[in-house]
């Protein structure tokens, strides 16, 4: 069957891992962006909630044009085309941003078409596969974490890791240094350079590399769309015809009614995995509300606690772990988001052998353990920190893909509600950080 949609699942697979990088840069470099900015930490929390309210954004007005356009010639993998063209331009530009308010304006337009990416692949995935897409929707959301795994790596070497609030504030920090009327540190003659490499806020932006770390991740995410642009291509000459439609014709109906045409209404794709005479499911409309609630809430707390965890850690680690310096935190980070991509890997074969019910069953009763425990009771501690990463990386990992999974056994996911789904998820990852980030 891979074999078969090899072209589909592969360029869905790498829209994800862009869409994993761009969550994950921006915790590791909140320093270094507030310091370009001039901002201190507990305002470049607004720096999360932009580019998130705008993912969620994103999120509904791509369920929306995937209706509307379903029967144009502007198919889905077209408007993924445009978010993964947009995507990175917009990491170019984020190291020129010198002011937070055009930081915050382009980490929005970044959101918009991330979440278009979260709300269309997911939805072409299901709609690709049906009820035997759990292996591949872990697949792609694999790629998500993977990406999510490489981007702090990428940062790490070009941070500066400045906390230039104390410069910004230009008052006695916290920790009883002073400030010059010039903003630069005045730093007692026994204090090492080794602890503070800048001496001042010019200092600091002048010093900072990020933005070879913002270019290079640029890089990488070049190829994925002329991924999507062959895919679109290749569908457009083996498929698609004139006056034929999508799979999805209407919110009311069903997403896998049977057809054996592919995504442009061709037939030379088929998909043995669904039915010919498969009918929708017939559910009371309270049943349907019902399940619908409870997926979106479990997306709501569980992407809010992978937003807010992965956006914050590195901060925390930092600023609150005693003998924990700024490479260790970066590393902490990225720990994070390797276990996480190690934990959709895995969740990958687990996902044909269990049912989805069983794997959600687990891993809610695993993070509870986990965060009572270690993350917890054991807070401060150095090793118990990597641990509770870890663990919570592994177990947070499979929860996303499946719930969607277990909704698509219960309902269909038409176009409307996998918006609801991912909307609602957006609106747990906007959230959830600006929370901790005010705390």
């Amino acid at each position: 069957l891979f074999r078969q949609h090899w072209h589909h699942v592969i360029t869905y697979c790498c829209v994800f891992a862009d869409f994993g990088m761009c969550v994950a840069f921006l915790g590791p470099t909140v320093l270094d962006l507030g310091c370009l900015t001039s901002t201190d930490m507990q305002t470049m929390s607004l720096v999360f909630f932009s580019q998130l309210l705008c993912s969620l954004i994103g999120a509904s007005m791509a369920g929306y044009l995937h209706h509307a356009l379903s029967r144009s010639r502007c198919h889905a993998n077209h408007i993924l085309l445009v978010a993964t063209s947009v995507i990175p331009m917009t990491v170019f530009l984020v190291p020129f941003c010198r002011t937070l308010w055009v930081l915050a304006i382009v980490l929005a337009v970044m959101g918009i078409n991330m979440g278009t990416i979260d709300c269309l692949a997911n939805l072409q995935m299901i709609n690709l596969f049906g009820e035997k897409v759990p292996p591949f929707l872990q697949a792609m959301h694999f790629c998500y974490g993977l990406g999510a795994f490489i981007s702090p790596m990428i940062v790490e070497p070009f941070l500066l890791n400045e906390d230039c609030t104390i410069f910004i504030n230009n008052a006695t920090s916290p920790g009883g240094e002073q400030i010059s009327a010039t903003g630069e540190l005045i730093i007692p003659n026994n204090a090492s350079d080794a602890f503070m490499p800048a001496h001042s806020l010019a200092d600091a932006q002048l010093q900072t590399r990020v933005q070879y770390a913002f270019w290079i991740i640029a890089a990488v995410m070049l190829p994925v769309p002329l991924l999507v642009l062959s895919l679109s291509i290749r569908l457009r000459i083996t498929g698609w015809k004139p006056g034929h439609h999508t799979l999805i014709e209407s919110d009311s109906e069903s997403s896998y009614s049977g057809a054996s045409t592919n995504e442009y209404g061709g037939d030379e794709i088929s998909n043995p995995w669904k039915q010919e005479d498969k009918a929708p499911k017939q559910l009371a409309f309270s049943h349907l509300v019902a399940v619908t609630a409870l997926i979106s809430f479990m997306l709501f707390l569980y992407d809010g606690l992978q937003s807010g965890y992965g956006a914050w850690v590195y901060s925390y680690a930092v600023k609150s772990i005693v003998d924990l310096n700024t490479t260790e935190g970066a590393y902490l980070n990225a720990l994070f988001w390797g276990m996480f991509a190690l934990g959709r890997l895995i969740s990958i074969p687990l996902a044909t052998r269990f049912s989805p019910v069983f794997m959600l069953l687990c891993n809610i009763v695993s993070i509870l353990v986990n965060a009572m425990i270690i993350m917890v009771c054991l807070r401060h501690d150095h090793v118990a920190l990597y641990v509770g990463t870890a663990l919570f990386g592994i177990f947070l990992s499979s929860i996303a893909p499946t719930t969607i999974s277990v909704g698509e056994a219960y309902i269909d996911l038409t176009s409307a509600i996998t918006s609801i789904i991912v909307v609602m998820g957006a609106i747990g990852e906007m959230v959830f950080p600006v929370i901790i980030g005010n705390v």
